[in-house]
């Protein structure tokens, strides 16, 4: 019965009140100390006493649902580090073209820009992340067009302007 909350939960007694819930059974959704939100029992047509295995329910259902929402997130933290990853070995891959270019093996350079290119292409076409998207995108045009592939980095240079119109690389 939200009448029977504490003192401390005048806000949320309020807002349940507002809503015309007038019984819950609540459990917290989410791992250690990030809350992904609440999952609720409701009633709406007066008190009621919510039995034991009605409250191990709840219990039982959010811990499924935590489960679920820290899978979730572990994989799309799994998904930005091994995009990180192809960034950094493409920006490896670049910077050894330029030293070849500057040595005078043009050949060699051309094959790491496009090594380069491959790297950053995977993150820029395959991952969605504000950050991350469109520095591969950038970096992927870059490294075309010092490989001789203009289209192909118009291209991208096209899309990055179409999904990230506000990106500025950095030091540009």
């Amino acid at each position: 019965d939200i009448a029977d909350l504490p003192p401390e939960a005048r806000a949320e007694q309020l807002n349940l009140a507002r809503l015309g819930i007038r019984s819950a059974a609540a459990a917290i959704l989410g791992t250690g100390e990030k809350t992904a939100g609440y999952l609720f029992l409701r009633q709406h047509s007066g008190s009621r006493e919510w039995s034991p295995e009605e409250e191990q329910f709840v219990l039982i259902a959010a811990g499924i649902f935590s489960n679920a929402v820290a899978r979730r997130d572990d994989a799309i933290e799994r998904e930005k580090l091994q995009a990180q990853l192809l960034i950094q070995e493409g920006d490896i891959y670049y910077d050894e073209g330029e030293t070849l270019e500057k040595a005078g093996d043009h050949t060699t350079a051309i094959q790491k820009w496009q090594a380069a290119a491959g790297k950053f292409v995977v993150p820029a076409q395959m991952f969605e992340d504000p950050q991350i998207t469109p520095e591969a995108l950038f970096k992927a045009a870059r490294a075309l067009d010092r490989a001789g592939d203009t289209a192909k980095a118009e291209t991208l240079l096209k899309q990055l302007k179409a999904r990230f119109p506000d990106y500025r690389p950095p030091g540009m």
